[in-house]
């Protein structure tokens, strides 16, 4: 089933900002969502939804291993969104890319649409230097 909504982006572009603007949006209360309710969607590379659907420890296996893993993983959360709109919103910081058996990570069956955030390079270096707690020049020299 195509259900699966990737929000796309490079960390501090916005989407944590995005997904809560969405889960008030969606929810249309009086009360606005609490940060805590939109953490409970996890990042598409979480290792308690990898090891939960699959059974093993992704910290004892490279990454390449993982990702062997990952589009079946993606194909089981597929089929158990329980959210009113039918729809998933999954979290990803990740590339396009293929695993080694040359199977996308994200699976085109389940993948109904993704959505980019773009924000300016500067603005993000900003960010992220405060989140770290860091230097600026650091920042810039990570990103």
């Amino acid at each position: 089933m195509k259900n699966i909504v990737w929000l796309a982006s490079y960390p501090k572009s916005g989407n944590t900002w995005f997904r809560m603007f969405l889960v008030n949006y969606l929810h249309d209360k009086e009360e606005p969502a609490h940060l805590e309710e939109i953490e409970k969607t996890s990042i598409s590379s979480s290792p308690l939804d990898f090891e939960k659907e699959t059974g093993l420890n992704p910290f004892e296996m490279y990454a390449d291993e993982v990702d062997l893993y990952r589009p079946d993983v993606y194909r089981i959360l597929s089929n158990t969104s329980l959210s009113q709109t039918g729809l998933m919103f999954k979290k990803t910081h990740d590339a396009y890319t293929f695993n080694q058996n040359g199977v996308p990570l994200f699976p085109k069956e389940v993948s109904i649409a993704a959505v980019y955030f773009v924000r300016n390079p500067l603005d993000v270096c900003i960010s992220y230097a405060n989140h770290n707690a860091g230097e600026v020049a650091k920042s810039i020299e990570f990103i």
